[in-house]
């Protein structure tokens, strides 16, 4: 699921990758989008009870177009 922080016309195309090893969660999600004005892009995750928002970390994939 993902939530945008105004209005969108269409999205589409979405895939989202999930997997975990022993320590780490892994979740990377991509869409096409038709928007009119920017708008913010998130999707939901989760973390362990009691941790911190430390606990997460962004990584930008711009750099591997064929992830998907």
């Amino acid at each position: 699921m993902c939530c945008f922080s105004g209005p969108v016309k269409s999205v589409s195309a979405t895939n989202i990758f999930r997997g975990w090893n022993r320590r780490r969660q892994l979740l990377a999600y991509r869409n096409d989008l038709e928007t009119d004005k920017a708008v913010r892009d998130g999707a939901a995750s989760s973390r362990a009870k009691g941790s911190t928002e430390k606990a997460l970390r962004f990584i930008n994939l711009q750099k591997y177009p064929n992830f998907f």
